[in-house]
C-alpha cells in the first residue's frame, strides 16, 4: 500500500514539474485525424442546375512544425482523406498545406490551449481541385514535457472546382491529435 502511495506522489510531482517544449527553436512532429459527415451542394457550370450529395469521410493530417518564437509555430501539413458519397462514389484525395499555431498559455502549463489557422491545396485529381481554409482551437494535454494529446474544434471552408462544376461548403468537426515536441 505504501508503494502505491509513493508511486502516485512521484507521478504527481513529475507531472507538476513537466515543462512543455513550446519554446523558440524546438520542432514538433505529429498529426490529427477526424471523421466527417457532410452535405454538399454543387453548381453545374453553364446552367442553373444544382446537385446535392451527402457523404462520410475519414481525414488524416500529419504535420511537422518549427517554433519560430516561444509559443508560436509554423509548419507543413499534408492531408489524406477517403470517403464515400450517398451515390456510391468512392472519393480519395490528398493535399499539401501549411499552418500557423499559437499556444495561449505559458510554456510551463501541462494543459495549454492552441489556436491554429491552416490552408491546404489539392492539385487537380480527375479534373478537379480543392482548396481548404481551416481554423482550430482546443486544449492540449502534455503527458510529459514533449508528448501531447490534442482535442480540437475545427471549422473548415472548402472550395471545389472542376471542368464541369464548382461548390463551396463549410464544416465543423472535432479532431484528435498527437504531437511530439523535440528539444533543441
Amino acid at each position: 500500500m505504501k508503494s502505491i502511495k509513493l508511486f502516485f506522489i512521484a507521478t504527481i510531482l513529475f507531472a507538476i514539474s513537466a515543462n512543455s517544449q513550446i519554446t523558440k527553436g524546438n520542432w514538433m512532429v505529429g498529426g490529427s485525424g477526424n471523421f466527417e459527415s457532410s452535405s454538399v451542394q454543387t453548381n453545374i457550370k453553364g446552367s442553373n442546375t444544382t446537385s446535392t450529395e451527402t457523404g462520410k469521410s475519414l481525414f488524416l493530417q500529419p504535420n511537422v512544425g518549427y517554433l519560430i518564437v516561444d509559443k508560436f509555430a509554423v509548419g507543413l501539413s499534408p492531408s489524406f482523406s477517403i470517403g464515400r458519397t450517398n451515390k456510391d462514389k468512392n472519393i480519395t484525395s490528398y493535399a499539401i498545406g501549411g499552418f500557423a499555431r499559437y499556444y495561449l498559455l505559458k510554456p510551463e502549463k501541462l494543459i495549454n490551449i492552441i489556436t491554429q489557422i491552416e490552408y491546404s491545396y489539392s492539385p487537380p485529381q480527375r479534373n478537379a481541385s480543392f482548396e481548404n481554409l481551416g481554423f482550430k482551437t482546443g486544449p492540449t494535454l502534455f503527458f510529459t514535457d514533449n508528448v501531447a494529446l490534442e482535442l480540437t474544434l475545427n471549422y473548415k471552408i472548402t472550395k471545389f472546382e472542376s471542368d464541369f462544376s464548382s461548390s463551396k461548403w463549410k464544416t465543423f468537426n472535432i479532431s484528435m491529435g498527437f504531437q511530439i515536441h523535440l528539444k533543441k
